[in-house]
């Protein structure tokens, strides 16, 4: 997807629907194949959907430890 062009809610409603299934945002990218990482990664944030191992690839855990021992 080009950069600067807003998703539509359609395609935001999609990216929810994927994340509340599977909460791996890498996962979630393959799957839905146009869209970015930063773009599930902000969507995820901004609905307060937890990303497990697909935040790891961001380099910033943001999990406290005992909640990454569960996962």
């Amino acid at each position: 997807m080009p950069r600067k062009v807003p998703i539509t809610p359609e395609k935001e409603q999609q990216i929810i629907a994927a994340l509340e299934k599977d909460s791996h945002g890498s996962r979630v990218v393959r799957g839905l194949g146009d869209v970015s990482y930063a773009t599930v990664w902000r969507i995820a944030d901004r609905n307060g959907i937890a990303l497990k191992a697909g935040r790891e690839t961001m380099g910033r855990p943001r999990l406290p430890a005992e909640v990454w021992a569960k996962i």
